[in-house]
């Protein structure tokens, strides 16, 4: 299992095991240590064949000059001149195909193209690879209201205010713990896909550097311990599963999860290379837990993933 989701299912269990009434330390709910590129990996790591890249009808100009244009050495007039042999450099795209500007992109050529990219850095065999994350948890409410506060310091505590970065350097398509993009980069060990009926919004834009940002906002998904996988995030980000989790001698009861609308983002540069991807994956949930007696939990949280590409 990813480590992060590890991470979040262990404070997510413990709000709910802590809406019962019982306060207990902070190593009770003490979050697992974050991964480092040494880690070892219980899991084969798969690696992933490159992806075929979508045909739009024309090629995507980055911001390069295409001059692959024919050489004119037969004479030819150009405008009433003779050029006698002269390439025809000038163009922005001579190369015979029509330039495409991504920010007119449909909505389904932009999820097109996002299953293309995220996929093609998954394939990657030899790059390094930033992971920056921020996870956010709040009890809203539990079965003894006037704990409340003292649970959210005790989650503050746990998740603590920073960011946690790890390096990732990939080569011939491993890294020092055996893992590879396929099995690190979200969704983990499975090929990333969004579809039109899981897509609520997508767009195109171009950043300070001339790369293009492609966004998808997925549509809002809920889940219940009978039926926990939310079939759009889990082959876009991931989900927290939380079916089947032992937890004993306490029981999970209720484990219902709402994603109000997770966002994916990448960043491809004038070489037509990812360079950044980001995850943002907001959700709330409703728990009960028993343990001789039953309590509730409710919380509102968020994970904010940045990962930065170098090749």
């Amino acid at each position: 299992m990813n480590q992060k989701y590890k991470s979040l299912i262990a404070i997510v269990l413990a709000v709910w095991l802590f809406g019962m009434g019982f306060v207990v330390g902070k190593d009770a709910g003490s979050k697992s240590a974050p991964a480092s590129s040494t880690q070892q990996v219980t899991e084969e790591a798969q690696v992933a064949e490159k992806p075929t890249k979508p045909n739009l009808g024309g090629s995507t100009d980055n911001g390069g000059t295409n001059n692959g244009g024919a050489t004119n050495n037969g004479g030819a007039t150009d405008n009433g001149t003779n050029n006698g042999g002269t390439t025809n450099n000038g163009g922005a795209n001579n190369g015979g195909s029509t330039a495409v500007d991504p920010t007119q992109y449909s909505k389904d050529q932009i999820i097109q193209m996002m299953n293309y990219y995220v996929n093609l850095v998954k394939s990657e065999s030899n790059m390094t690879a930033t992971k920056t994350e921020v996870i956010k948890v709040e009890v809203t409410d539990c079965s003894v209201p006037a704990l409340v506060n003292t649970i959210n310091g005790i989650v503050a505590g746990v998740i603590g205010d920073e960011s946690e970065s790890i390096t990732y350097s990939f080569v011939n398509d491993k890294e020092a713990g055996g893992g590879t993009p396929f099995s690190l980069i979200p969704p983990t060990n499975k090929q990333f896909e969004v579809t039109a009926e899981g897509v609520a919004s997508a767009s195109v834009t171009k950043d300070e550097n001339g790369n293009y940002v492609y966004t998808v906002v997925l549509v809002p998904e809920s889940t219940t311990m009978a039926s926990p996988e939310p079939r759009f995030n889990a082959t876009a980000i991931g989900y927290l599963d939380l079916a089947g989790i032992d937890v004993s001698p306490a029981k999970i009861e209720q484990a219902d999860m709402s994603y109000p609308g997770s966002t994916v983002s990448i960043t491809v540069d004038a070489n037509d290379r990812v360079v950044k991807l980001y995850n943002k994956l907001p959700m709330s949930g409703v728990g009960k837990a028993k343990l001789g007696l039953s309590g509730e939990a409710s919380f509102e949280g968020a994970l904010d993933e940045t990962w930065v590409f170098t090749y």
